[in-house]
């Protein structure tokens, strides 16, 4: 009985697995690299979890300095370079966050708000 139900459920992980591989998330044409990893769901969780500077160093060796890895179910782009952070979202069409970055790009990288303040110009 017990190595029935294991049966079943190892084929049901498997049957899981390859529609996950199958039919899961794939890169578009103009996006970033995306990197994703034998285990669906977790992804690079647990890499990124034990050393994410590790981790990070190594994938912007191999796919540049932009990239999206799929971490716990999530699909997030890091921009490694801080010089391409406003271009990327100045020209992203599809990012909308805007408030967050008027309120994280000033202290992190000095850059002045997006929205509702000019940019500076050399005088």
């Amino acid at each position: 009985m017990l190595e029935c139900v294991l049966t079943a459920l190892l084929l049901f992980l498997s049957l899981l697995l390859f529609l996950t591989r199958r039919f899961g998330r794939q890169r578009r044409e103009g996006e970033p690299p995306l990197v994703t990893s034998r285990l669906p769901f977790v992804g690079k969780a647990v890499e990124f979890g034990h050393d994410a500077l590790k981790l990070l160093t190594q994938l912007q060796h191999t796919h540049g300095d932009i990239f999206t890895v799929l971490i716990a179910g999530r699909y997030m782009t890091f921009v490694m370079d801080p010089l391409l952070y406003p271009a990327v979202v100045k020209h992203g069409r599809q990012l909308d966050f805007h408030a967050f970055t008027d309120t994280m790009a000033p202290p992190t990288f000095g850059y002045p708000p997006i929205r509702g303040v000019a940019y500076p110009t050399k005088d």
